[in-house]
């Protein structure tokens, strides 16, 4: 069986203070070897911590890989799942459509119970719209997404975020963690330039969800005067004329088809009624200069909402068209206009309402309206500083304290306005729940266990945020009372296996300089303005 030599505390990234990760899925074509990490770079953290590093065992070359790091049996169950479909279903398209896999590694590190999944490093994330790229890039990218198809995996969290580049411009796509074994009922070819089929032609809907982000297809209908047409009749303004309704003059049907003509490879418009209103809803709303934000399992756009007699706001629209996704939608609208009604603008965005409609060919659509507060949270959330953490802890606590229980908090639904003031999206996950919280959250005192804090997800929480100081430190794979190591030597001395006295005091030094650099760490956060960029 292989082992990973990985740092204890990655972020120095050296040999000292190391430990052996057992193999619990390797490359199948591996043979059995031990491995060390040098030149560690932390690359992203969130769900997971992701570091760039060479990769080196005796007699070969070092391999520039990336080790993807997650804590706790749930998310090790996830992970191995991951690393299962790398082995096996997409074994075949490794170095082709996806990194390569070099194992899965699990053990006990300072963290606790840990999982290391290491792949090869391939280049940066995409950092444009997929529908932006050229169209060799784009058709790259769905062959990619079909070939995993045909092993029979669905990806599930298809998105520009899991797509990277290579140095060659060659995409790849990467996070196979919500992936499931997948028998795909695709029903047609997917073909650049043709017209848009419906989603039940194609038979797919991930394959139907990627094609429209990469705008595959050109449009099926287009409206004029008040109704969709099909698109063969915008050829011209004269064969376009020949759908105008009956009674309207010929100069009014042509200004129209011009109008139509002009705007086609602009914009379209939809009606869409409102479902759930807010305490701003009117009988009509107008949106115009959309700009798309973000796509995936959902397609949001920043526009300017306009109502006759009041001032145009800036405004996010997230459109959802998966029944599904449609019905959490739905209880994340219901949410905003009852327990969150209170916490608007304070906590979470302003909510405006729900919209429901056909868009185009899709049969149902549902358009959710919050103010635009900011960008999201571009780092994690423990390299903020105490004000910013502590913030957001009392948003998440302002939250519970409604009833409600959000479900998917991460530094990914925590976005900021101009003042750095954070703002939690996203209650699609959202649940109605008592909060059991018993204790009060104080910054910078020792950490509780979550059986004392009593709500699971605050507890999680603040350890994201890193509120509390640490409780334990592991100390020779063991975990001890941080108050054993106020200095090395009374650390030491706790040393109860056989073992010189030189040989516990290096080990316990070790553990001292850990614990000391994240004290240290600590306090050089919590010295920065929010919106400093981190020190290099």
């Amino acid at each position: 069986m292989s082992t990973l030599s990985f740092p204890n505390d990655p972020t120095d990234g050296k040999r000292l203070g190391c430990v052996n990760l057992p193999a619990f899925i390797e490359n199948i074509d591996a043979t059995p070897t031990h491995f060390t990490v040098i030149n560690l770079r932390f690359l992203h953290s969130g769900n997971s911590k992701v570091y760039r590093g060479d990769l080196c065992c005796d007699g070969q070359e070092p391999r520039d890989v990336v080790f993807k790091i997650v804590y706790g049996e749930k998310s090790i169950n996830r992970m191995q799942c991951e690393a299962g479909l790398y082995q096996k279903e997409l074994r075949d398209l490794q170095g082709e459509v996806v990194p390569r896999f070099y194992g899965l590694f699990e053990g006990e590190t300072g963290d606790g119970q840990t999982g290391c999944l290491v792949l090869g490093y391939i280049g940066k994330t995409l950092e444009y719209y997929l529908y932006a790229m050229n169209n060799k890039f784009r058709c790259a990218v769905i062959n990619a997404i079909l070939a995993i198809h045909c092993t029979g995996v669905e990806h599930c969290d298809f998105d520009e975020r899991n797509i990277v580049v290579d140095e060659n411009n060659k995409p790849f796509i990467i996070d196979f963690d919500s992936s499931k074994r997948h028998h795909c009922g695709l029903a047609m070819r997917i073909k650049f330039g043709a017209k848009k089929p419906e989603r039940h032609e194609i038979g797919c809907d991930e394959l139907y969800d990627a094609a429209q982000m990469a705008e595959v297809w050109t449009p099926r209908l287009v409206l004029y005067i008040h109704r969709y047409v099909p698109i063969e009749f915008a050829k011209d303004v004269e064969t376009l004329m020949t759908k105008a309704p009956k009674g309207l003059s010929a100069k009014a049907a042509r200004c129209a088809a011009e109008a139509t003509l002009q705007d086609l490879d602009e914009c379209e418009f939809y009606e869409l009624k409102c479902v759930v209103p807010s305490d701003s809803t009117m009988s009509q709303f107008d949106v115009k200069d959309l700009r798309r934000i973000h796509s995936g399992n959902s397609e949001v756009y920043r526009g300017t909402l306009i109502r006759d007699g009041q001032e145009s706001e800036d405004v996010v629209l997230k459109f959802v068209v998966l029944k599904k996704r449609i019905k959490r939608v739905l209880a994340e609208a219901d949410f905003y206009s009852n327990e969150l009604k209170a916490l608007q603008g304070k906590s979470v965005p302003r909510f405006h309402g729900l919209f429901r409609g056909d868009m185009e060919d899709e049969e149902d659509t549902v358009c959710l309206v919050l103010d635009y507060i900011g960008k999201r949270l571009d780092r994690a959330l423990a390299t903020m500083n105490v004000q910013f953490r502590f913030s957001v802890i009392c948003a998440l606590g302002r939250i519970h304290r409604v009833g409600l229980e959000h479900g998917d908090f991460a530094e990914r639904n925590i976005v900021v306005d101009e003042n750095y003031r954070p703002f939690i999206i996203d209650f699609e996950m959202a649940q109605r729940r008592p909060c059991k919280q018993a204790i009060r959250v104080i910054f910078n005192t020792k950490e509780p266990t979550d059986d004392e804090v009593g709500c699971k997800e605050i507890y999680e929480a603040c350890i994201l945020a890193q509120a509390w100081t640490p409780r334990v430190v592991n100390f020779m794979g063991t975990f001890v009372p941080v108050e054993w190591a106020t200095t090395p030597d009374e650390l030491a001395r706790r040393v109860t296996i056989e073992m010189t006295y030189e040989e516990a005091h290096r080990f316990a030094l070790c553990t001292f300089r850990r614990l000391r650099k994240w004290y240290q760490e600590r306090m050089m956060f919590d010295s920065l303005s929010p919106g400093d960029p981190l020190p290099l």
